[in-house]
């Protein structure tokens, strides 16, 4: 401050006791100055090795676990170090629900929360700090803390933990917010505005809940809530629980983080004991674990499986001209056809009332979101395009995204035609194939590699002249030739987006056949003198091998279930599966639902399962033959609504999701053998295993 006064009186020229008004002035600056210094944000140190210690309660008032508690209306927290104020605001969680907006009042690492109301009288209170909370150095929670304490003579000891796990391959999902509602909102037709108590997932997928009322029972119910309001937004994941109402049993509480350090004498936040966080043990879960009774009482043992739906529909947002005769329809998503017909295209020029024919309708490679149309000549003015509905009340649309739901009518949109002429040439892109993505198989010489069920592909940038399915196009365009022999084989050609076509041989393909692929590319780059070749091979019979199991159902996953059909015809089991497995839909008629298997490389994204077969006898095995040699895991499910896809169920109301199990060690298909697995994948109610 005196530093400050000099300089005021240097900059105006006057000595220091005689400035007429500096004092004022001084004093408003002063004030400044503290202000600015008490709202300043706290910033991390610079220099030294890098901080990757999460923050941590070091005291509180109340202490944690203390009861007995005034019935005040604050609540102060010391942290380890500074945080980021913002983050705790949205971390925090408080049980029971406030009934107003908390203060917060933040003096360097501590916070004072004041609360809208006085305490209630005997009740144990709650505070949740989520993993959002973050130190300066954006280093987040590994698990939520939780601070407990209680107004009356005792606290609330009820506890209930669960594991959160994905639906391809049963592994634990990290950062799912978990929610706890009382039973009865099961039955509801939308959630409750909020929970009664909030968690989150750790890096395993497991989850506890602690402090809760032993006497009640929750509907607990987990999300990949991003924006917060408690609701499964559309493409927001969720997991339902294996049963609508679970109990929270008492325990001691679990183990607290490690012993906090207590504060120096002048601060007056008392120091706490134990701050219980739910952390790691080898379920991802730390402290006491519940008793496999009590488990399999509160369906602790099931997962709740992580699944997502996709209601919305897709939207034509724009059409893009490109030339006078060829256009893109552009999507708010990717999307794929259902019925490739340049009849269902209504182009119209605006200006003249008239129509213009589309000729041809098509996806180029690579750009999912576009529909491209190629037509008669437009003139340089205003047009409209729309997709046109079926004849039929259940007519196939035009294209649907990846969930198959049909674009958001009205679909259409208007534009400017371009007047620059059309100058797209047809281009070759190469030779691929279609058809299960099995493991990459070697076969030698560069060949295509072709695994039962695939075919070879040629690709285009855009749909080659005539009708490309016909017979005689496709032989002036595409040919095969029998490597032994030089027999031309016969083909059509098929497509499902007017660029990438299917050679569909007729015979098919024999084991172990080699053929030399040929596009004749004069007819689409003249004078260019171009022949594009390539080999394709079908994999031998004796480079293919076979894998199996069994799969068990157990009466826990019929009881009492709209899954069920006759719960005195015992388990259901699966099928041997012969070399294609079966694809048909399964028949639910008088019977058990069935089970599904599925098929899918070890490694890797999982997507669309490799194969399927379904249960037909009583043996409980299954196999799938004819399999490239790589590795494979599994996963089957009780087709409970018969659609061939597992079903995760609803949140509101309650329904639950179709139950599973899953392999988790890999099984090897060898050349010649078939390989079965050790273990038999267990389904019931309670126990949607991994099998290991």
């Amino acid at each position: 401050m005196a530093f400050m006064r000099r300089l005021f009186s240097k900059k105006n020229g006057r000595p220091e006791g005689r400035s007429a008004g500096g004092g004022a002035v001084l004093l408003v600056v002063a004030v400044a100055c503290v202000g600015l210094a008490s709202c300043a944000n706290p910033v991390p140190p610079s220099g030294g090795p890098r901080d990757e210690t999460p923050p941590r309660i070091a005291t509180s008032r109340p202490a944690a676990e203390a009861t007995n508690v005034s019935r005040g209306r604050t609540v102060r927290i010391a942290f380890s170090e500074y945080v980021d104020r913002e983050s705790l605001r949205e971390a925090l969680t408080v049980t029971p629900a406030p009934g107003g907006r908390l203060t917060f009042d933040w003096s360097r690492r501590s916070v004072e929360i004041t609360f809208p109301q006085r305490f209630r009288d005997s009740t144990t209170y709650l505070l949740t700090i989520d993993k959002e909370l973050t130190d300066l150095r954006g280093v987040e929670l590994e698990q939520p803390i939780r601070l407990a304490f209680s107004t009356g003579p005792r606290i609330d000891r009820g506890r209930l933990a669960g594991r959160v796990v994905g639906s391809r391959h049963g592994q634990g999902r990290e950062g799912f917010d978990v929610y706890a509602y009382a039973a009865a909102a099961a039955d509801s037709a939308r959630l409750p505005p909020a929970p009664l108590y909030r968690t989150q997932t750790g890096s395993e997928g497991a989850f506890q809940f602690e402090y809760l009322r032993e006497e009640q029972r929750y509907y607990v119910v987990a999300l990949r809530d991003r924006n917060r309001n408690y609701r499964a937004d559309p493409l927001e994941a969720f997991a339902v629980p294996p049963r609508p109402a679970l109990a929270a049993r008492r325990g001691d509480s679990t183990a607290a983080a490690p012993p906090a350090a207590r504060t120096a004498p002048s601060d007056p936040v008392a120091p706490t004991d134990t701050i219980a966080a739910a952390g790691a043990g080898d379920d991802g879960s730390r402290g006491h674990r519940s008793g496999e009774g009590e488990a399999r009482e509160n369906g602790a043992e099931a997962p709740w499986v992580v699944g997502k739906r996709d209601p919305v529909p897709p939207r034509l947002t724009g059409a893009l001209p490109i030339s006078s005769r060829r256009l893109a329809l552009r999507f708010s998503e990717p999307v794929r056809f259902r019925a490739r017909r340049a009849t269902r295209v209504a182009l119209t020029d605006t200006a003249s009332g008239q129509s213009v024919p589309v000729r041809r309708l098509y996806q180029r490679p690579g750009q999912a979101q576009r529909l491209t149309l190629r037509t008669d000549s437009m003139r340089p003015t205003g047009h409209r395009v729309r997709l046109v509905p079926g004849d039929a009340p259940d007519a196939a649309p035009v294209a649907v995204d990846t969930s198959s739901n049909a674009p958001e009518r009205p679909t259409e949109a208007t534009f400017t035609a371009a007047e620059r002429p059309d100058t797209l040439k047809l281009r070759f892109r190469g030779f691929q194939k279609s058809g299960p993505s099995f493991p990459a198989s070697s076969s030698g010489g560069g060949a295509l590699t072709l695994a039962p069920c695939q075919a070879p592909t040629v690709q285009f940038n855009r749909p080659p002249a005539g009708d490309t399915s016909a017979t005689a196009t496709a032989r002036a365009l595409v040919s095969a030739r029998d490597t032994s022999t030089g027999q031309s084989l016969p083909l059509r050609l098929e497509t499902d987006d007017g660029t990438t076509y299917r050679l569909v041989f007729d015979p098919p393909l024999s084991p172990g056949q080699e053929v030399r692929l040929r596009v004749n590319a004069r007819r689409f780059r003249l004078p260019i003198d171009t022949v594009y070749t390539r080999l394709a091979r079908r994999l031998p019979r004796e480079a293919l091998g076979g894998v199996s199991g069994a799969v068990q159902v157990g009466g826990d996953a019929l009881a009492g279930d709209s899954l069920a059909r006759d719960s005195s015809s015992g388990a259901p089991t699966i099928a041997d599966s012969a070399a294609a497995d079966s694809t048909a839909a399964p028949s639910l008629e008088g019977g058990l639902p069935p089970v599904l298997v599925e098929l899918y490389p070890a490694e890797g994204k999982a997507g669309e399962p490799l194969r399927t077969t379904r249960a037909a006898d009583s043996s409980g095995e299954f196999v799938f033959r004819d399999l490239p040699e790589a590795s494979y895991r599994f996963r089957a499910f009780l087709d409970g609504d018969g659609d061939r896809q597992w079903d995760a169920g609803r949140l509101a109301p309650y329904r639950r999701a179709e139950p599973l199990a899953w392999s988790r060690q890999p099984v090897k298909a060898r050349p010649r053998w078939e390989t079965a697995t050790e273990d038999t994948l267990r389904i019931d109610r309670f126990r949607s295993s991994i099998s290991d």
